[in-house]
């Protein structure tokens, strides 16, 4: 079972994908067919028709229609929201998910600027670049390669440049 969260209309709403099933906050819906004339749905036992599904990556955002109704829903992937959060602009920079340091990309009194690419996490046979949050030097390191790390580990401490 695959757990994620979405945003339908900003609200935001724990999804749970298992096989052909999605529950969204409690509901239960299947994807029954599509075809040229819609996509037929079962939610909570009932069968709707879906009008249109339409994707707007620009927006990053998948527009449904039921009945006249305009519904925008936003998947959000954890591992990219989490990379994106694991660094502030502090300097010190945390691991966003468990994981294994595959490699470490800096050294004690390096300068590295924003976005430069810190260490790397191999997770779900992924690797996650893990960068710096500001313009700096780098402080101390709190990890070793091959190093089995928790979500919210320090890994990298970078000073900010003033």
């Amino acid at each position: 079972m695959k757990k994620l969260k979405t945003f339908i209309d900003d609200e935001e709403v724990a999804v749970e994908i298992d096989k052909k099933q999605i529950t969204m906050d409690g509901h239960v819906l299947k994807i029954l067919k599509s075809d040229r004339l819609g996509t037929l749905v079962e939610l909570d036992g009932k069968e709707i028709m879906v009008d249109d599904i339409v994707e707007l990556p620009e927006e990053g955002i998948f527009r449904i229609e039921i009945n006249g109704y305009t519904l925008d829903v936003k998947v959000v992937d954890p591992i990219s929201e989490a990379l994106a959060s694991g660094a502030g602009t502090s300097g010190e920079i945390f691991s966003p998910m468990s994981g294994t340091i595959s490699s470490i990309n800096v050294e004690v009194g390096q300068e590295i600027n924003e976005g430069g690419v810190l260490v790397v996490i191999s997770a779900m046979k992924m690797e996650n670049q893990i960068t710096s949050p500001v313009d700096g030097v780098v402080r101390d390191i709190k990890v070793l390669n091959d190093e089995q790390v928790p979500s919210g580990k320090l890994l990298v401490i970078v000073e900010p440049k003033e």
